[in-house]
């Protein structure tokens, strides 16, 4: 259950606010667990070290905000807007992201097992030594993305568009190892 001060700050006060206290008090961990936050606007919200497992973030406008060392395990991300965000350490793990926009994000050591990316966006991301060991990837959208790295171990990625990725080696190699 979230932090009804939190979420008060985060929800009544705005942005402006909510950053300015999260500047001053960088050692706390917002506690945000199943909160229920979607379909609002929060560009540029700073959720570094935040505690979202849980919550419910579809069809919100995250762009260009802060997640780093963020945990959003089973959190719902769905078709949300995430683009230019920075996911930096962050645990998505079970979390659903189908249709989320993700298209330049800073995504490196993020943690996506068994993750929901179906039809999410992807583009221009750096992506580099991400796990995505065991998610689904049906129809993600890779163009340009640094997949360099990455965990893709028993990860689904039926239809997936990889045009011009950085590492497909690495990719191509642990899909015909996956029998995919």
């Amino acid at each position: 259950m979230a932090n009804a001060q939190h979420l008060h700050c985060l929800l009544e006060e705005g942005i402006t606010i909510w950053n300015s206290w999260r500047d001053e008090h960088p050692e706390i961990h917002p506690d945000l667990n199943g909160a229920d936050l979607h379909g609002r606007e929060f560009r540029n919200v700073n959720l570094t070290g935040a505690h979202l497992q849980g919550a419910d973030l579809h069809g919100a406008n995250f762009s260009y905000s802060y997640f780093f060392g963020a945990n959003l395990e089973r959190a719902n991300l769905a078709g949300g807007i995430f683009e230019g965000a920075h996911f930096i350490g962050a645990v998505l793990k079970e979390a659903s992201l189908v249709q989320a926009d993700l298209s330049h994000s800073l995504l490196l050591m993020s943690d996506f097992k068994n993750a929901d990316c179906e039809e999410t966006n992807f583009q221009d991301a750096d992506v580099r030594d991400a796990d995505f060991q065991n998610a689904n990837l049906t129809k993600a959208q890779f163009q340009r993305a640094d997949l360099s790295g990455c965990n893709l171990q028993n990860a689904t990625i039926d239809g997936a568009n990889l045009e011009q990725c950085v590492g497909l080696y690495r990719l191509e190699k642990t899909a015909i190892l996956n029998g995919r």
